[in-house]
């Protein structure tokens, strides 16, 4: 398969800053939705995860975390339709590698892979 060269630049470079960021704890969701899932079964995982947040002890930790949830509540809400190629989901607050504050930032980006996410994943790290 033939992709466009900017195209496969620019989500390598995706990758790349992706890959310097690092969350602290779980405050950082990674999403993967395949085509064929239906979007309301991903709010209803998202909501369930919520509620179970609520049990974690760290206050810091909990904020953190449900702050990741609604943001990525936020981006699921935003897509009508999944793409053919599927979606990721990237919600979170990290700290970028090569920035030497270490300062946090909220991260919040839906990407539309090149090739088609194969199945659904959900992690929180």
């Amino acid at each position: 398969m033939s992709y466009d060269s900017e195209a496969l630049f620019r989500q390598r470079q995706l990758v790349k800053q992706l890959s310097s960021m690092k969350g602290m704890g779980t405050s950082v969701i990674t999403l993967s939705i395949p085509p064929r899932i239906q979007l309301h079964t991903i709010t209803r995982m998202l909501h369930e995860e919520m509620a179970a947040s609520s049990q974690i002890k760290s206050r810091l930790n909990r904020q953190s975390v449900q702050d990741a949830l609604t943001s990525a509540l936020h981006q699921v809400s935003m897509i009508r339709t999944v793409p053919e190629n599927g979606v990721f989901v990237f919600c979170g607050e990290v700290s970028d590698d090569n920035d030497i504050t270490n300062k946090l930032q909220k991260v919040s980006m839906t990407v539309v892979p090149l090739r088609p996410v194969s199945h659904r994943k959900y992690h929180c790290d």
